[in-house]
């Protein structure tokens, strides 16, 4: 039967091993902070819907906000749309 020959003997960390250290946003240093390039929005493009355009006006607040509340202006995004969605609808009948 063959045996494993044992390792070199190492002494145990008598100290923790050091954290990272963070830059000036606490990221550490040598890694990339998440960044969003939101695209530009153009006022008045060719062929849209005023309506529409009012409605996707709280869209170009999403960069200021924290991600958190990004759910809060698409689900009112989606409630208005419909609600618009419903009076074309009535109307068209």
């Amino acid at each position: 039967m063959t045996e494993l020959n044992p390792g070199p003997e190492t002494e145990p960390d008598s100290e923790p091993a050091a954290e990272p250290a963070g830059g000036p946003t606490g990221t550490p240093i040598g890694t990339a902070e998440a960044r969003v390039d939101w695209p530009a929005l153009s006022a008045g493009t060719a062929g849209q819907d005023p309506a529409v355009a009012v409605l996707l006006e709280p869209l170009g607040t999403l960069p200021a906000l924290p991600v958190a509340d990004h759910g809060e202006i698409y689900a009112r995004l989606h409630a208005d749309l419909v609600e618009a969605l419903n009076e074309a609808g009535d109307s068209a009948s």
